[in-house]
């Protein structure tokens, strides 16, 4: 079993100076995320676009506009990343909770299921798996496996330690390989 903390120490380093934090608390925390974001990597190559289409959104969102299917075609259908991610955005920060964000994010005709995701992405970290209403989750395929994944993925960067402890081993039996 290989030791992975040398380069889980040396990816941390490197991700806390390429991303630094932004405020997650509070009123309009995902606004806020979003100015210092662009701000730390909007003016790289490349980014025009979707620099344009975010703060687009941002001002919309100022502006208390609220996305409907014809407000979200003219930022375009979502087919490619920074318009999914300008859909996801403003359908999340128009939303009081991650029900509403998430529908208003599929109801358009263009790439719904990856505007929906990104949504659904933003507004669980904001507001937590306890947002997601029980009725899409009570039927949901594979439950009990998706919950599982989801805590592990949790517990990995700050609890798991290659040290043979029951954690670990625990971890190495559900994810040969890893």
């Amino acid at each position: 079993m290989p030791d992975p903390r040398p380069s889980h120490r040396l990816s941390g380093r490197r991700a806390v100076r390429r991303h630094p934090r932004a405020p997650l608390e509070g009123e309009d925390s995902l606004a806020a995320a979003t100015r210092a974001s662009l701000a730390a990597h909007g003016g790289r190559p490349g980014m025009e676009e979707t620099r344009r289409l975010v703060g687009h959104v941002l001002a919309l969102h100022a502006e208390d506009m609220k996305p409907t299917p014809r407000r979200i075609e003219q930022l375009g259908g979502g087919w490619v990343a920074e318009e999914a991610l300008a859909i996801g955005l403003w359908c999340a920060l128009s939303a009081d909770s991650l029900e509403e964000g998430v529908i208003r994010a599929v109801n358009h005709s263009g790439d719904s299921d990856s505007t929906g995701l990104i949504a659904g992405h933003f507004l669980g970290l904001l507001h937590g798996p306890e947002a997601v209403p029980a009725r899409w989750v009570d039927n949901l395929e594979l439950h009990d496996v998706i919950e599982r994944i989801a805590l592990d993925i949790s517990l990995v960067p700050g609890g798991y330690r290659s040290d043979g402890s029951e954690a670990s081993r625990a971890i190495w039996e559900r994810y040969p390989g890893w």
